[in-house]
């Protein structure tokens, strides 16, 4: 849609056969679109409660990033009970650096006392004040972990192993390759019309060639998750950010891989899972081997404490 939008700004032919390209996929809307309205299955005593969230360096401005902390999420967690949880954009302090900054990793682990099972990777590159990433927890013991990043030093994936109602069952964690447009593009729109016909074009390039390159970072990044998906012998459960829509190449990557999505089976509308200041998009999600697994609910609780919602869904294993 952003193509159509740029080209329709600057009267071009061009935008019809973005048009065209749009109204070709329209039966992907079913993807995008939840018409389930099956209620939530009884749970059985060995049913698993899971919950993805993108907790955002734990603050939900932006301006808070290096030294603010809101415990609001963790008490939420705390409070929904989750048996496996999957967090992306874990933030934390680095060692040495003054208490004025976050609190350290296992300072904020702590404050997850159920959970005896940790698994956690950081990205290389991040900041000086900061360090971030992909954090599992869970009541299950973890038996064995794996780590992927891009050329980077980005990490997107966190796979782990763990041994659940006595049956091994992976967990992927992944946080797909974001755009990066929050601050540049809000300011590009506030001033979108204040400029010249060639600055606009110049600046929507810009953005263009920012959502280009985020294209294809995730592309390769999803092509290597759909191949740990294809060649796991234990039964897969995945869970987070793509950063991106029910349409894209990334969700249909893991979809043609063999995994389910919970939101398909109950959720109603679009679910958008993005409330931040641009446009509500539904780009977390939970997703599962059917061969294996049964999913029995699916929430998202419209908290905003990030600008992310969470999810959950309980799942079964067969």
């Amino acid at each position: 849609m952003l193509y159509v939008f740029v080209w329709i700004i600057f009267r071009r032919w061009y935008f019809l056969i973005s048009l065209v390209i749009i109204v070709l996929g329209y039966r992907h809307v079913d993807n995008a679109f939840g018409f389930s309205f099956r209620k939530p299955e009884v749970a059985s005593s060995s049913s698993i409660k899971v919950m993805s969230y993108n907790v955002r360096i734990f603050v939900r401005s932006t301006k808070e990033w290096i030294a603010g902390y809101d415990d609001s999420m963790v008490k939420f967690i705390n409070k929904e009970n989750p048996d496996i949880i999957c967090l992306q954009e874990f933030g934390v302090r680095p060692d040495g650096l003054a208490e004025r900054y976050k609190p350290k990793e296992k300072d904020i682990i702590d404050k997850f006392p159920k959970y005896n099972w940790v698994s956690a990777c950081y990205t290389l590159e991040s900041y000086k004040y900061l360090k971030y990433g992909l954090v599992t927890m869970s009541r299950f013991p973890v038996i064995q972990k794996f780590e992927y990043k891009d050329g980077d030093g980005q990490v997107y994936c966190l796979v782990t192993d763990l041994r659940a109602n006595r049956r091994t069952i992976r967990v992927i964690n992944v946080h797909l390759a974001s755009t990066r447009l929050e601050k540049h593009g809000k300011e590009f729109l506030n001033r979108m019309f204040e400029l010249e016909q060639d600055e606009r074009f110049k600046e929507s390039k810009n953005i263009v060639s920012r959502l280009t390159k985020a294209f294809q970072r995730r592309a390769i990044e999803i092509d290597k998750i759909a191949k740990i998906i294809k060649t796991s012998k234990y039964p897969v459960l995945l869970c987070g950010d793509f950063n991106d829509t029910p349409q894209s190449y990334a969700y249909g990557q893991i979809i043609g891989s063999g995994l389910n999505d919970s939101f398909d089976k109950f959720g109603v509308g679009f679910g958008a899972t993005y409330n931040g200041e641009y446009p509500a998009y539904r780009i977390d999600y939970i997703m599962y081997d059917p061969r294996f697994i049964n999913a029995t609910s699916y929430s998202r609780p419209k908290v905003m404490y990030s600008d992310h919602y969470p999810i959950l869904s309980v799942i079964d294993l067969k």
